[in-house]
């Protein structure tokens, strides 16, 4: 049997992301992603141009937390990155603003958001 290649513009794999996704948006797209790990090497790779040092520091703040829910403080995710508190913070924060994060108010840990965070939104 040979390969099929389709081909999709820009705006067909927009429209595609956006249907995947619908109401819940970039969480939902993500949503069941299980463990992310960041290929070997990926430090030589922060050198080049076009690498977003921003978005490696982003992914792997994302990273760190289980895909099961698992709730875990800053600190700790700090101190296993090897980031500081401020640094890291930051980078939750802005996961949890585009829903890849949720913080709990009470225990102020945080963790990725599990099948009842995203039937409640």
């Amino acid at each position: 049997m040979g390969v099929v290649r389709i081909t999709l513009s820009d705006a067909q794999v927009g429209h595609v992301l956006r249907e995947v996704a619908g109401e819940r948006g970039l969480a939902g797209l993500l949503y069941g992603l299980g463990e992310v790990r960041l290929p070997g090497g990926w430090e030589r790779d922060l050198d080049e141009k076009q690498i977003s040092r921003s978005v490696v520091r982003a992914l792997l703040v994302f990273s760190v937390f289980p895909a099961d829910g698992g709730a875990l403080a800053l600190t700790s995710v700090a101190r296993r990155l090897g980031f500081s508190p401020s640094t890291t913070h930051r980078y939750a924060n802005t996961l949890v603003l585009v829903g890849l994060l949720v913080r709990d108010p009470k225990t102020r840990r945080y963790s990725r958001p599990t099948r009842e965070h995203r039937d409640a939104g």
